[in-house]
């Protein structure tokens, strides 16, 4: 009898704790809810992540009923939920916690890009056939550092963590070349009455700072015998900068970020001074500029990688402020014209939007005007964000430098040169960048 009563008394609490977790769990939920639809909670932009996130959706009937409308307002409301970068960055630490994140380097990597030929580009960029590529994870044994290793080594993707230094792995697309090529050659034909075309190919900080056996190791392509394909390939009419022995002679200096993708100032202005004797005029002295620094930069690779090792060591960007003019126009994607520093100051942004101080960050289309300078010259720079932290260098020896992102503008760029009667024409690009078959296909575009 005392143990039917005990037994009872035992199921009633037991239902009642159950329905006390239920109600719990259904608050939880119904707060979550409303402070996921709480607007001013909503972020617009992901400092991780380095992008916009996604806007609320415009309402239509068509879109009501076919059910696209719900569909995009559950992406709005998954992508831009509040505390999001927050929560991303504890799910990262449990990972991490758990040893989920990466791939630990163990092998010979099974990533491959295409076969770099030894010769020059014998087709036109329309007659190549599609690439085979496989895509898989790398693995390779680590390369040294002068950090003490607290984790192994990893691959995250392309992008190889060694401690507190991250490096991109490249792989070359020969479709993608060719295309680049032959917009860089169409460029030069179509101007050679009016302007003088450089090339000037910026590798990773991989295929600069890794040795050729730890490349190798960790796969990818051999970025110096990519670069050497794309000179060769490029007709008469095309000036060459070659900066890769620059940089490689510089290699022990901080040419590249640890966190992030880019080179920085220091590594752009040595490729200035390649350019400066490429062109026949005297560099600047870097002790001439203004500098500026801006602590605590975690850039792109922390952002692809949530590692850690590169979170715990942030970094400074510096920045060299033109002689002649520090003021420029800028066309935002949205069509906004700002009058913008061509160095900003940026102290106050977050830790992974302080790259965005050189030339305003990336926009479709933007120009320097030099006050000091009136002989006619004027440069147009065709870049993505690697030409970011070249453009400075340029402004003071133009009275007027235009910027074209091509992955934002649209027009015809013969067209434009020759509108604004351009006298020097640079392309100033990545190869990891510029190995996109899409892209390359979209500046081809805008060189017919």
């Amino acid at each position: 009898m005392e143990k039917e009563r005990f037994l009872k008394k035992n199921e009633k609490v037991s239902k009642i704790y159950h329905i006390i977790q239920c109600v719990l769990f259904f608050c939880i939920l119904l707060c979550g809810c409303v402070v996921g639809f709480l607007m001013p909670l909503r972020p617009k932009v992901s400092d991780l992540e380095k992008r916009t996130l996604t806007e609320f959706p415009k309402f239509s009937k068509q879109g009501f009923l076919d059910g696209s409308y719900l569909k995009d307002m559950d992406t709005w409301y998954a992508d831009t939920f509040p505390f999001r970068d927050q929560l991303l960055a504890v799910n990262s630490e449990i990972q991490e916690l758990y040893g989920l994140r990466g791939q630990q380097i163990h092998g010979g990597g099974n990533n491959t890009g295409d076969e770099i030929p030894t010769g020059a580009m014998t087709t036109t960029a329309s007659e190549t056939k599609e690439p085979e590529t496989t895509v898989a994870e790398s693995e390779s044994s680590s390369e040294q550092t002068t950090v003490a290793q607290t984790v192994a080594p990893q691959v995250h993707g392309s992008i190889y963590v060694d401690g507190k230094q991250a490096y991109g792995i490249y792989y070359f697309n020969l479709d993608a070349a060719n295309l680049f090529i032959d917009t860089v050659n169409r460029m030069a034909n179509g101007l050679k009455e009016q302007a003088t075309v450089y090339a000037m190919m910026i590798p990773d900080n991989s295929g600069v700072l890794l040795s050729e056996s730890r490349q190798k190791e960790i796969g990818g392509s051999d970025q110096r015998a990519a670069i050497d394909y794309y000179y060769k390939s490029m007709n008469g009419n095309v000036v060459q900068v070659p900066i890769f022995d620059a940089l490689y002679e510089h290699r022990e200096e901080k040419i590249f970020f640890a966190t992030d993708h880019h080179w920085t100032a220091l590594g752009a202005y040595y490729s200035y001074q390649q350019f400066a004797k490429a062109k026949g005029i005297k560099a600047h002295e870097l002790s001439e500029y203004e500098k500026m620094s801006f602590p605590n930069f975690i850039g792109s690779y922390y952002s692809s990688t949530q590692a850690n090792e590169l979170k715990n060591n942030p970094e400074t960007v510096d920045a060299y402020i033109p002689l002649s003019t520090n003021r420029m126009s800028i066309t935002e994607k949205s069509g906004n014209q700002l009058n913008w520093p061509i160095v900003n100051d940026v102290s106050s942004y977050q830790p992974g939007n302080k790259y965005s101080c050189f030339i305003g960050g990336d926009n479709p289309y933007s120009v320097i005007d030099n006050p000091n300078v009136s002989d006619g010259s004027t440069c147009l720079v065709i870049k993505e964000s690697f030409g970011n932290a070249f453009v400075p260098f340029l402004v003071d020896h133009y009275q007027k430098v235009i910027v074209v992102d091509y992955r934002y503008y649209n027009e015809n760029l013969i067209q434009l040169a020759k509108e604004n009667h351009v006298t020097d024409v640079i392309f100033a690009n990545n190869i990891e960048a510029i190995s996109g078959k899409e892209s390359m296909t979209k500046l081809n575009s805008m060189a017919q």
